[in-house]
């Protein structure tokens, strides 16, 4: 069986994919190569790249291991800022390297108040399912709450209920 096994792919051919698919059994396998598309090429390089970077900055393995991907990351942008294709020092990490948090407004009559960090990560997106041991819903959204302008909510119910014996009765969806 090869490496790449039969199916769809969406995928930058990078050298050891290039290579893979040289050793194809072309007797029993055939590969479709395609030119990619102009118009999101970008965002498929993005994609192999991010992919790479990440795999490289979770391989640092040192005392300072945040300064050092830290320091990589801004080598990586000061080489493309040669290139000069709208890169540039504004989009370097400051050091020491941190994360925004927050923006609050101070209210004069009550002081400071801190704001909860989500139980989810803002950059990332999550299902919600209520499962033991997750967050359930209600906490996803009470924690956000006090953060939000604004709040654009989707979202589907289905529960089975049970007849008296513990026999299903019916799903609702709501």
């Amino acid at each position: 069986m090869p490496k790449l096994p039969p199916g769809l792919y969406d995928l930058p051919i990078a050298n050891e994919i290039d290579q893979e698919l040289q050793q194809l059994d072309r007797a029993h396998f055939a590969a479709d190569r395609r030119e990619l598309d102009s118009a999101d090429a970008n965002v498929a390089l993005a994609r192999h790249l991010a992919a790479v970077v990440r795999q490289a900055l979770s391989a640092v393995k040192d005392d300072e291991r945040v300064a050092r991907q830290a320091e990589i990351v801004n080598e990586l942008l000061a080489s493309l800022a040669q290139q000069n294709i709208g890169v540039d020092d504004d989009d370097h990490l400051a050091l020491p390297p941190r994360r925004l948090a927050s923006v609050r407004r101070i209210d004069v009559l009550r002081g400071e108040t801190r704001l909860s960090d989500p139980l989810i990560p803002l950059a990332q997106s999550d299902l919600l399912v209520n499962a033991r041991g997750e967050p359930s819903v209600g906490q996803a959204i009470q924690r956000e709450i006090a953060s939000a302008d604004r709040i654009d909510l989707l979202c589907a119910f289905i529960r089975r209920r049970f007849g008296w014996r513990g026999d299903p009765c019916r799903i609702d969806a709501a």
